[in-house]
């Protein structure tokens, strides 16, 4: 009999969550059974619907709707495994406290550096976010069969703070990249304008490094007056530039997810400065786009690239010098490489 493995996604729609989703579908549906739980997956891609057997749609796209839809589901089915895709201190707490109802195995995700995100923000923000992360973020944790990490230091992270050395098993399942989807992206440049091309895409916050860039952009702009820095994303907080400079940097707002490999492929380097990370796909999908990447080494970025920093000096260096940088290979993050290592763990509850 096949493995059953059930995914939470509870009421979130954002691309990412829909990709990360297509991607573990298309990595293990022709081995498990796979299910999937959430209120609004009608509004996730297509292919999704066709990967996983759907559940909870009938419920409001609300957290408690998301809590409902979960609570139905473990009431008439019996998977394997069940876990969650992304806010490892909500739809972990959701997903591994009902797990625990129902005597279900649950497998932890930890998708993003969440226990550090309370040093790198300010004022109450950073308050929040330890209560949330670091207290709340504790409960699943404790109530985990297996846990999934992205890469080293996020098993670092979960083994320093709350498991201890080999108490309970980790394992590491990179963010997966379907390596097709970065091929056949015209031959058209989608910036107008001339000269070398320098990408941020996502949103355009401080914990992403919204401050930072403000104060380098000039410098940077200095250093290589022919570069043209171009920004991709909804802005919650702002990058003021100066006036002489504003004709060199473009805000764009959010593009559609499908133009996404089209500007990386034409862009010269991405740069993405972000406080606190995972592993963000965004670097895999610049590099298999053929596009280097620099980015702060924070997360697991540095088992991605080489090209990481920590000053802006360094920053400054790597942009400069664009042109020098590798590009790091990102075939260990495909679909294809990381499929069979996917399946194992997943199958291992039967």
């Amino acid at each position: 009999m096949s493995t059953t493995a059930c995914f939470y996604i509870g009421s979130a729609t954002a691309f990412n969550v829909g990709l990360t989703t297509k991607n573990i579908g298309l990595m293990m549906h022709d081995d498990l059974d796979l299910h999937l739980v959430g209120t609004a997956v009608d509004d996730l891609d297509a292919d999704v619907r066709e990967l996983f057997s759907v559940y909870g749609t009938a419920y409001d796209s609300t957290r408690i709707g998301g809590v409902r839809a979960l609570h139905s589901y473990l009431r008439t089915h019996d998977p394997n495994v069940l876990t969650h895709v992304v806010q490892p201190p909500v739809h972990g707490t959701i997903g591994a406290t009902l797990a625990n109802m129902y005597d279900v195995p649950f497998a932890y995700r930890y998708s993003g550096d969440r226990f550090f995100e309370y040093r790198v923000a300010s004022g109450v923000q950073s308050t929040k976010f330890f209560i949330v992360n670091n207290v709340l973020g504790r409960l699943p944790i404790a109530l985990s069969t297996k846990y999934v990490t992205l890469g080293p230091t996020g098993t670092n992270r979960l083994t320093s703070l709350f498991l201890g050395p080999n108490e309970r098993e980790i394992v590491e399942l990179p963010t997966p990249v379907n390596l097709d989807r970065f091929s056949n992206v015209g031959t058209e440049s989608p910036y107008g304008v001339e000269g070398p091309i320098a990408v941020s895409i996502g949103r355009i916050t401080d914990l992403k490094g919204a401050k930072f860039i403000e104060a380098t952009l000039p410098r940077l702009l200095t250093r290589r007056p022919d570069l043209h820095v171009v920004f991709i994303g909804s802005k919650r907080d702002s990058i003021d530039v100066p006036p002489t400079l504003e004709h060199r940097v473009s805000f764009t707002g959010p593009i559609a997810p499908a133009a996404v490999p089209k500007y990386l492929a034409f862009a010269n380097v991405l740069i993405h400065p972000s406080l606190t990370e995972g592993l963000p796909r965004v670097l895999l999908e610049s590099l298999a786009s053929g596009t280097p990447v620099v980015a702060r080494d924070v997360g697991d970025v540095a088992s991605v690239t080489e090209n990481t920093f920590t000053t802006a000096n360094e920053f400054l260096d790597l942009v400069s010098q664009f042109e020098s940088l590798p590009v790091d290979d990102v075939e260990k993050f495909s679909t294809d490489v990381l499929c069979q290592r996917y399946v194992d763990f997943f199958s291992s509850f039967a």
